[in-house]
């Protein structure tokens, strides 16, 4: 599948950094060797619903608290938004330290957990919402995920062609039964790690 994809975004003049399918953090360091990178904002192909709105807080929020050392930036699951609006923001270095550094399979696979166990090494800003809103799961793992994606963007897609948080959120008001389809989902147990 990625044989299928590499051409389309070369053809696009988009930066292609291939690698283990295991080793997440490398690949994800190798990449941010490749473009020179100096802040690495990490988000997930899996979350289509992923507001810009949010990312650019996070980005915000790690910018403004360089200054007093702070190395991580994020969303997540235990922070109110639901699944699927995950952001992280960290420095390069704080990067290339947990690359060289992590050695669990874990750490390896998902990128961060090298520094989210470590905040005295790592100190981050996390941003929650309010109210919580972990129980809506807007991430696209299965087809009842991808049947709930489809229908929110049914449904907000020509009013809205940039919808995001709160467009996400005056639909699930009006509409809570759209939540019923993916809720028998169960997240993997990466989500219970922090």
């Amino acid at each position: 599948a990625h044989d299928d994809v590499e051409p389309v975004l070369d053809g696009a003049d988009v930066l292609v950094v291939r690698g283990s399918e295991t080793d997440v953090l490398a690949r994800t360091a190798a990449a941010a060797r490749a473009a020179d990178a100096v802040t690495v904002m990490r988000i997930t192909s899996d979350c289509p619903m992923l507001d810009p709105a949010v990312s650019a807080s996070v980005l915000a929020a790690y910018a403004a608290g360089q200054g007093a050392g702070i190395r991580y930036a994020r969303t997540g699951f235990d922070t109110g938004f639901p699944l699927g609006f995950d952001t992280e923001v960290l420095s390069a270095q704080a990067l290339y330290e947990a690359e060289a550094r992590a050695s669990e399979p874990y750490e390896r696979e998902h990128v961060t957990p090298y520094i989210w166990r470590r905040p005295e090494r790592f100190p981050a800003t996390i941003l929650g919402a309010q109210p919580d809103r972990r129980h809506w799961r807007l991430v696209v793992d299965t087809q009842d995920d991808y049947r709930l994606a489809a229908t929110i963007y049914e449904s907000l897609h020509g009013e809205y062609p940039f919808f995001g948080y709160m467009e996400l959120c005056a639909l699930f008001e009006a509409r809570p039964d759209l939540l019923k389809i993916n809720a028998h989902v169960q997240q993997k147990a990466y989500v219970e790690r922090r």
